[in-house]
């Protein structure tokens, strides 16, 4: 019995946008509390997880031929994107209270799918 990859992936996709969107918007009102002007809020968040994107990229692909100082560089912007991306969502939030997080979502259907897939 094979996974039906559009049941299986398709709530994981819906979760994984909400999440993009509220960090997108955090992200946008974090560039808006700091007096930025449109044109750059609107960049911002794409600026901070396009970094998330390549250096993500960078640290899966294989380190065959990079030295160890591109190693770190790729390691280095990994961590600045993170933290900035947190920093962002904390500053941005109204209020400071424990509330579940929706990617969490995200990984309870790919378990879902893996077991009910008969993995």
């Amino acid at each position: 019995m094979g996974l039906n990859p559009t049941l299986g992936c398709g709530p994981c996709v819906l979760s994984w946008s909400r999440g993009s969107y509220a960090s997108y918007v955090h992200q946008r009102d974090f560039a808006l509390q700091g007096g930025a002007d449109a044109v750059t809020c609107a960049l911002w968040p794409l600026s901070v997880d396009g970094l998330l994107l390549l250096a993500t990229a960078g640290l899966l692909k294989p380190t065959e031929g990079r030295g160890r100082r591109s190693r770190y560089v790729v390691w280095v912007a990994f961590l600045l994107g993170i933290a900035v991306s947190l920093a962002a969502n904390i500053a941005a939030a109204a209020a400071l209270t424990w509330k579940p997080v929706h990617e969490t979502h995200a990984l309870s259907c790919g378990i879902e799918s893996a077991v009910g897939g008969g993995w």
